[in-house]
């Protein structure tokens, strides 16, 4: 016990940093990306979705347009034949661990249905931004596979006396980021059971709902995406509800679908 005490004393630094940081890329994620972009459950205002959109585009190489394409795709074909990220076609290990691939593989299943989505998407100042650090002949940008992020990350652990722990605080975030996505993937479609959508989506118990953020309540995220808020385990929606109430967002004023 002893030794266990000594090193978080010893790391607390790196402890309390890595977890501020996954809690800020996974509730970025899920109010801007999710929630904002996807399915309009709230319209954040405009200067916080681009700082939303600006930090994940530099901490992970996040492209918004691709991810909220591929979501959509995901609602459309639900744990059917054409959904890119369901455990029931490629099995809960690769959806766990391949989130990363999920919008790729919407884009190569529904090439068609996804330029279709790509063409409707405004581009922001962000997305302007990252075309103009794109690697000529390549496909890729400077931010691609968040090496800025890796970079910046790196300067900053030289810059405190640490320059390994700075890349090993980007890469554990970035792990813990991408299983989450693959958990909340795998856990709100494992059911056996079908619902009235016709998909596995089940809301899990309130423990995982409450891990999850509130992503665990996947049923009824699936019957109501647009809906802001899931019950009190919803911390995503209780950060919506903050974000709103401090006049930096707006609810919609009537359903719609994805």
């Amino acid at each position: 016990m002893s030794g266990i005490r000594s090193f978080l004393i010893n790391h607390s630094w790196f402890i309390v940093s890595l977890i501020i940081l996954v809690v800020t890329t996974v509730l970025s994620t899920t109010i801007f990306l999710h929630r904002h972009l996807s399915h309009g459950a709230v319209r954040l205002a405009p200067r916080l979705a681009l700082g939303f959109q600006a930090f994940l585009a530099w901490l992970l190489g996040a492209n918004a347009a691709e991810w909220w394409a591929g979501h959509c795709i995901h609602h459309k074909y639900a744990d059917k034949k054409g959904d890119p990220h369901s455990p029931w076609r490629f099995g809960f290990l690769w959806v766990l661990f391949g989130a990363v691939f999920a919008h790729k593989r919407a884009k190569l299943e529904h090439p068609e249905l996804f330029a279709k989505l790509m063409a409707t998407y405004q581009p922001t100042l962000v997305d302007r931004v990252v075309a103009r650090l794109a690697i000529p002949g390549t496909g890729y940008a400077l931010n691609s596979f968040g090496f800025l992020g890796v970079v910046s990350f790196a300067l900053f652990g030289w810059a405190v006396g640490h320059p390994w722990q700075g890349v090993l605080l980007w890469l554990i975030n970035a792990a813990c980021c991408l299983l989450f996505f693959g958990l909340v993937n795998c856990l709100g479609h494992w059911s056996a059971k079908k619902n009235r959508q016709g998909n596995h989506a089940t809301d899990l118990p309130w423990p995982l709902r409450l891990l999850l953020v509130g992503e665990g309540a996947h049923e009824a995220h699936h019957a109501h995406p647009r809906r802001a808020y899931y019950g009190w385990t919803d911390i995503t929606g209780w950060c919506i509800r903050f974000l709103v109430w401090c006049g930096l967002g707006t609810l919609p004023t009537a359903p719609a679908k994805v």
